[in-house]
């Protein structure tokens, strides 16, 4: 091994530990920390840590490492959110946050970012709620660098439809009302008849059955249309 070779070599291996003590201390949890921090400045509520979000994180991490690129897209095209589905998060909104190269501190980390109005504005998003975050060093592109990659999100609603059993019950049995009602009424101007007395038993009992099968008629429907502003009510909260 030639003297220039060796040198180039030693170089290279001082610039590793050198890079990797100027950024000594670089962690997860306090990124997380800061950036709860930057959030409570604002009056916005802490993010808490999410394992599935995490995982994400990591993944994306390694990915980014072990095939060259620095991107909120894939080489192929996948977005985080759809890593987050396939992980098992299922999310109304989702976002992230990247960064790479020698960081002083963690605090110089989320500074970067409060400095980025898009970085900013995940951080500081009140419709997030869950985090996870992931820190690496390595070789990128020839050089020795940190990455970190930081992903929000917060839960999908389930926004519960109408019940269908309440809604065709209503439907068959406001046709058997309608019926019932023109049946009592049948009978009601039969009782007018002078030899129409011996009805008046069952025109009573079929009176007090069809008065009693409207309410439940009722119920059902009051039921269904709470069931229904509910769920408006939902999805326009999404």
């Amino acid at each position: 091994m030639n003297t220039f070779f060796k040198i180039a070599l030693a170089l290279c291996v001082f610039a590793s530990f050198a890079g990797s003590a100027f950024a000594v201390g670089l962690s997860e949890d306090a990124i997380i920390e800061i950036s709860n921090e930057e959030r409570e400045r604002e009056d916005v509520s802490a993010l808490k840590v999410d394992l599935t979000l995490t995982q994400v994180a990591e993944e994306k991490l390694a990915d980014m490492f072990a095939r060259q690129y620095f991107d909120h897209i894939t080489p192929e095209g996948t977005k985080i959110g759809a890593h987050a589905k396939k992980d098992g998060y299922a999310y109304g909104i989702i976002g992230e946050n990247l960064a790479r190269g020698i960081y002083e501190s963690d605090q110089a980390v989320v500074d970067a970012w409060m400095e980025s109005g898009g970085h900013r504005a995940n951080i500081l998003n009140s419709k997030f709620s869950d985090i996870g975050v992931a820190v690496g060093d390595g070789i990128f592109a020839g050089e020795y660098v940190w990455m970190v990659v930081q992903v929000f999100g917060h839960p999908q609603k389930i926004c519960t439809k109408p019940s269908d059993t309440i809604g065709r019950r209503l439907t068959s049995d406001t046709v058997y009302a309608k019926r019932a009602e023109e049946a009592l009424s049948l009978y009601k101007r039969a009782s007018r008849h002078p030899t129409a007395s011996a009805i008046q038993p069952l025109l009573k009992t079929l009176s007090t059955l069809v008065s009693l099968f409207v309410e439940e008629i009722n119920k059902r429907a009051t039921l269904y249309v709470e069931e229904a502003e509910a769920f408006e009510e939902c999805m326009r909260s999404e």
